[in-house]
């Protein structure tokens, strides 16, 4: 106990847990497994798609400015226009429904994938808390067995 560290494995290092308080954002990955890549994976695909859709509709935009600049200049008549501006207004919304569907599937994709690492990790800890001794867990100064330990004295 000289050098700080415990022979006890149930107790926890103090020093230890205060040196780990700058974790990378690697560790955002700490509790993935293999069941976790797929929709990880998908996620990932749908959002660099979805990223997509505003440089498209700021091109759809631009050809829409486009048409009106060669209307004002006399280079396309009101028939030309109108035809320019429809094909230019169905192509946005065409990429706003993708946009819509794109965005929503992403986002269901990560927080399907945000719960299945909260359901790993808290199966993780339950286990690791079974496996403890009833005695660390009256030795902690905080949580509900010192609670009830005040309680009954």
């Amino acid at each position: 106990m000289a050098n700080g560290k415990s022979s006890n494995p149930n107790e926890i290092d103090k020093e230890a847990t205060a040196a780990d308080t700058n974790p990378s954002w690697m560790s955002l990955f700490g509790f993935t497994t293999r069941r976790h890549l797929p929709t990880l994976i998908l996620g990932s695909i749908f959002a660099l798609i979805a990223s997509c859709i505003t440089p498209a509709l700021a091109i759809l935009l631009g050809n829409v400015f486009d048409s009106f600049t060669s209307f004002g200049a006399g280079l396309t008549d009101a028939l030309g226009l109108q035809e320019q501006i429809i094909k230019s207004c169905l192509g946005m919304i065409r990429l706003g429904a993708a946009g819509w569907f794109l965005n929503g599937a992403y986002y269901a994709l990560f927080v399907a994938f945000g719960e299945m690492q909260a359901s790993g990790i808290r199966s993780e800890v339950f286990i690791e808390l079974l496996k403890r001794d009833v005695e660390w867990f009256e030795a902690q100064s905080e949580g509900s067995g010192a609670f009830l330990s005040g309680v009954q004295a």
